[in-house]
């Protein structure tokens, strides 16, 4: 039921166009002058006004005014006297939707009133879809945004991903040139220092039947050193040479202690003392026994000649999801900034000895079998290698 409120300062004008109003299902309600007119709005939802030009006080140009700043659309006709035509203008600019000549008849008055209902319902739906149109702008300006820094998250990631493919590519790239090289150069050396060991050992029998212990002694280092030349050799051969896995279930925390048991000379040497932080029951892993056996010792190896005045050695397993860890964390020197990030290159190394093949043949190893090793290390603190592998489903 629409509400219309009636403003004269007559009373028999109020009731008269009030009953017309209810016969015809409106729901009128009434005031006298400015004040109370005012108080009515600010009271109640109203939706159409009928109001008198000529009031007390303050006349119905400024009620007029006061309705139309209302943030809700109020349709206002206007009630003049036949003298009052001349200030049709007035009204109209002051946002009057229609004006009547009293003395008011029901039917221009129900004409008039029906006429401002349907401008109000066509104001109301306008206002309605256009707070709809700004919701949906928020909305979809959101949206955007949002979207917008997933693309850039996406990008980002993207970018950066391709950065490290790009410098793994170009890595592995290196290590391959680097490996091929070498195992080049390995082969041709193998050869003639064979050659010189077989000499080395026929001068060794000569110089014992003789009887001359000082040349032999000399001959011996000779062979020493040829030895260590062609394990060096071994070692390089076998770094260059591709790998293939011969893989079965195995539990690592076993292999752990057997690389241990082979280390057990180097460790007792060095006075370095063991921590095992295992898991209580078998971390198991589907590899090459004999891989996974070399990386855990060239990693154990590591942490040994890294501790030179004794330190401990601590070994740490765990099952983590679909993943199991193992730790290797030593109390040594620690590696320098400047080498950390090149402690996995063929042939870096920061000892007096040794060919820096140890961590690059271990992450060669992890890596086929589809896991990962980092580095963290501070000099002076230690070192802690984390090995993960693809847990046994």
């Amino acid at each position: 039921m629409a509400t219309v409120l009636l403003v004269d300062d007559e009373p028999n004008i109020r009731w008269t166009l009030g009953e017309f109003l209810r016969k015809q299902g409106f729901d009128p309600v009434t005031a006298s002058d400015y004040d109370s007119a005012v108080g009515i709005l600010r009271e109640q939802d109203v939706d159409v006004a009928v109001v008198d030009i000529i009031l007390p006080g303050k006349g119905g140009i400024e009620l007029l005014k006061e309705i139309s700043r209302s943030q809700k659309y109020i349709p206002v006709l206007m009630m003049t006297g036949q003298p009052d035509i001349e200030r049709v203008p007035e009204m109209l600019r002051a946002g009057a939707c229609d004006y009547m000549a009293k003395p008011v008849v029901r039917d221009a008055l129900i004409e008039a009133v029906s006429r401002a209902l349907d401008k109000k319902r066509a104001v109301d739906e306008k206002v309605r879809i256009e707070r709809e149109i700004r919701a949906h702008a928020d909305e979809l300006e959101l949206l955007v945004q949002e979207r917008t820094r997933d693309l850039e998250a996406i990008e980002r990631v993207t970018r950066e991903t391709m950065q490290s493919l790009q410098e793994k590519l170009e890595s592995s790239e290196r290590v391959a040139l680097l490996g091929r090289a070498a195992a080049q150069i390995a082969h041709e050396v193998k050869n003639p220092l064979a050659g010189l060991r077989l000499y080395a050992f026929h001068l060794k029998s000569k110089l014992v039947s003789t009887g001359r212990p000082a040349e032999v002694d000399l001959v011996d280092k000779m062979i020493n050193t040829l030895e260590r030349l062609s394990e060096t050799v071994e070692r390089t051969l076998d770094f260059a040479r591709p790998i293939t896995l011969s893989t079965r279930r195995l539990d690592l925390n076993e292999i752990l202690n057997e690389s241990l048991q082979l280390l057990e000379p180097q460790l007792r040497a060095g006075g370095i003392a063991i921590e095992r932080l295992l898991t209580s029951s078998p971390l198991l892993c589907v590899a090459d026994e004999a891989l996974i056996s070399a990386a855990f010792v060239n990693v154990i190896l590591n942490a040994i000649q890294a501790m030179l005045g004794g330190g401990r050695l601590t070994l740490t397993s765990e099952l983590r999801p679909a993943s199991a860890v193992v730790q290797v964390a030593d109390t040594g020197v620690g590696v320098p900034a400047g080498d950390l990030d090149r402690i996995f290159e063929p042939f870096h190394t920061t000892k007096s000895r040794g060919l820096g093949l140890g961590l690059p043949y271990a992450r060669k190893v992890i890596e086929q079998h589809r896991g990962e090793i980092h580095i963290s290390s501070k000099p002076g603190h230690g070192t802690r290698v984390i090995i993960r592998l693809p847990a046994e489903d």
